[in-house]
């Protein structure tokens, strides 16, 4: 949908277990795995770190789980960054517990270094995308 809202039509290479989970649903929650948290002050660093995010309108997080779900519209790389920059390295688990993977898309109408950059700023404004790679070949 992104992609489509870019001007750009785009579709997964691969099966559908590489497919991402809808994006209007990232933009809502994502549940991070987040290292390092030892003790009720622990999570409360992080969930500081979090709601000082802008967009972030909730964050909830768990010592028994590791964990932290965040609700909001947020860039996920923000989110990673912060809690990294607050002393607790944090990775975003796709859903059913897998890690984060690669997804190819074959995009239509790209012709130049624009249609790259329109493409590459669609991607990476999805909360679920840390990053994204867009080429013309």
């Amino acid at each position: 949908a992104a992609l489509d809202d870019s001007g750009y039509p785009g579709r997964l290479l691969e099966d559908d277990d590489l497919a991402l989970h809808s994006p209007a649903a990232a933009a809502n929650e994502v549940t991070l795995h987040v290292d390092g948290m030892t003790c009720p002050k622990c999570v409360g660093r992080v969930e500081r770190a979090l709601l000082a995010i802008p967009g972030v309108a909730a964050a909830s997080v768990d010592l028994s789980t590791n964990s932290a779900v965040v609700s909001g519209a947020y860039h996920l790389p923000t989110l990673l960054q912060a809690l990294e920059d607050a002393g607790y390295p944090a990775r975003f688990d796709a859903p059913g517990g897998e890690a984060a993977q690669e997804v190819r898309l074959r995009v239509g109408g790209m012709t130049c270094p624009k249609c790259v950059k329109r493409v590459t700023t669609a991607l990476e404004a999805l909360p679920c995308v840390a990053s994204a790679l867009v080429d013309l070949a």
